[in-house]
């Protein structure tokens, strides 16, 4: 969708009260347009209420350009079952890390290549809305979902691991991420993520 038209939809469901009458709106641009993730936050920002935010998203989720990105709307929803739920909408496992271990051997087992590492603008993205999270949940649950569709360098990963201060949200974070890792000869410089022997001890034990 060009940005004018883009624009016009959003000025269309910010003047509109009725949340039904809002999803017409969405429903009739979906059938014809393919909308950015960015985009689509700032759709679902315009209806008021998660019930019609989980509807509007099922109509958009088959014209999301970019679903890999899919992480930059995710703090729309408050809580943590709406948030699951629109995990549920983008085809995204209930349980993503046993899904990535799954995914993981697959790969191994049939010799197939993961695919590039992120792009850096996205990655920018990522790192920008686990900075904004209050809550180490929240952080955890963003990158569950960045890691269902993208994969990540070292260097990504030890900049996803540095955002959290405690070391047992670093390693939780690595648990997640060590599936989705492409350089894997370079893991050791995540090592330098944490500062005490016992927590280097264990995300070893983690990457290997």
């Amino acid at each position: 969708m060009k940005m004018s038209q883009f624009l016009d939809l959003l000025d269309n469901l910010e003047q509109e009260t009725a949340p039904r009458d809002k999803k017409v709106f969405v429903q009739t641009a979906a059938g014809k347009n393919s909308f950015t993730s960015k985009e689509v936050k700032q759709i679902l920002n315009t209806f008021p209420f998660a019930k019609d935010q989980l509807q509007a998203l099922e109509t958009l989720t088959p014209q999301i350009s970019d679903v890999g990105n899919a992480f930059q709307f995710m703090d729309v929803f408050t809580f943590i079952q709406d948030k699951r739920e629109a995990s549920l909408l983008l085809g995204h496992p209930e349980d993503i890390e046993p899904a990535l271990n799954k995914l993981k051997f697959t790969e191994l087992a049939e010799g197939i290549d993961m695919p590039p590492p992120i792009e850096d603008a996205a990655f920018s993205s990522l790192i920008d809305e686990l900075s904004v999270q209050t809550f180490h949940r929240e952080q955890l649950y963003l990158i569950e979902v960045a890691s269902f569709r993208n994969t990540f360098t070292t260097d990504q990963v030890t900049q996803i691991i540095n955002i959290f201060r405690f070391p047992k949200e670093k390693l939780r974070a690595l648990k997640i991420l060590r599936y989705r890792i492409t350089d894997l000869e370079n893991v050791f410089l995540i090592i330098s993520a944490f500062s005490r022997h016992l927590d280097k001890k264990k995300a070893s034990e983690l990457l290997n």
